[in-house]
């Protein structure tokens, strides 16, 4: 398959990092989305605590929340907890496949408005 380049290398990574560094945040915030709607609601102080962070040197998004009692809601149960699920709270399944699924096309998406792609 014959490959066509317009400029210079250095542009095309530039413009690939650009497209999916973009790609991943929108991932990631749509995560945070899903997450905030899947949070069990009493007062609505937990579900609007979640916040998104984005490290762009490593291209890492990271979904968290600091409610203290936040691990006890997500692994649904009382008492004291290890380190690991304190550190550990994550999503269930379903909503990791579902990000899995739309990840592809937002990077996609991101690429082609940089240009990256047609």
């Amino acid at each position: 398959m014959p490959v066509r380049q317009r400029g210079n290398l250095k542009d095309l990574e530039r413009r690939m990092r650009r497209g999916l560094e973009r790609g991943l945040r929108d991932l990631t915030q749509e995560v945070k989305t899903q997450v905030q709607k899947e949070n069990p609601v009493d007062t609505g102080h937990s579900r609007s605590r979640w916040a998104v962070t984005f490290d762009r040197r490593r291209l890492r998004g990271v979904v968290g929340n600091k409610v203290v009692y936040i691990p006890h809601v997500a692994h649904g149960r009382r008492g004291r907890m290890s380190a690991r699920q304190r550190r550990n709270v994550g999503f269930h399944r379903r909503g990791a496949e579902r990000a899995f699924k739309r990840s592809r096309e937002l990077l996609l998406r991101a690429l082609r408005r940089e240009g990256v792609l047609k």
